[in-house]
């Protein structure tokens, strides 16, 4: 079915259909093979509590982290993939359902499959080192730098590429095994910027690795 891009969506249009009172209809819009890989995500949020002007902030009860076994995948068609249910089979088994978020052409998804037990995690932050009576403007702060651990040791009985992504409030000055620093944009008018810090990394069977990185924020 030819699609077309329309200002912000993409319509498919299909021609000559004529229903008589009562009937119903379906029709593929597109099918394609595409490739994917399998991959472990965990995603560890900010833990620190402190927004981008360095105040306190209420921590909020949530259950941990968790690692998700998910499929990543290419949109090598010639259409985007709108935002809809997904369901994922293995031969005539279906394995999962999630919704699969809106992906152009040429770029790649994350669909996740389930929630990976041989996966264990831990993660802890340490204070390294704090400087007190810090002026900004009219404002005074401790800057203080902290040192954050993530554990992650793969029982399954094969080797599994990890993607881990960890929030930080505050300037990233370090980050351990290949780990890749991006700023976001938000608090960009606070003291305290906000950043993500990536990794991808192979896990082998039994093994463990404990990812590292730093950071220092302001705190009043």
């Amino acid at each position: 079915t030819p699609g077309a891009s329309e200002e912000d969506l993409f319509l498919y249009h299909k021609k000559g259909i004529s229903l008589k009172k009562g009937e119903r209809a379906s029709y593929y819009i597109f099918s394609g093979e595409v490739d994917y890989k399998h991959i472990y995500q965990f995603d560890v949020p900010d833990t620190l509590n402190v927004d981008r002007y360095g105040r306190s902030q209420q921590r909020q009860e949530e259950t941990g982290p968790q690692v998700w076994h998910s499929l990543k995948l290419l949109n090598s068609t010639i259409y985007p993939w709108t935002t809809a249910p997904a369901l994922i089979v293995s031969g005539d088994k279906p394995l999962a359902q999630d919704t699969i978020n809106y992906t152009p052409k040429g770029t790649e998804t994350n669909l996740k499959i389930t929630v990976a037990t041989d996966v264990k995690t831990d993660y802890n932050e340490y204070e390294e080192n704090r400087q007190r009576d810090v002026k900004i403007r009219y404002d005074n702060y401790d800057l203080v730098t902290v040192k954050g651990e993530i554990y992650l040791k793969n029982f399954k009985g094969e080797d599994i590429n990890l993607e881990v992504k960890k929030a930080v409030t505050g300037e990233v000055i370090e980050a351990g095994n290949e780990g890749k620093v991006k700023k976001v944009a938000e608090g960009i008018t606070g003291v305290n910027s906000s950043s993500m810090v990536f990794w991808e990394i192979p896990l082998k069977a039994g093994k463990d690795i404990t990812l590292s990185y730093s950071y220092k924020v302001y705190i009043r």
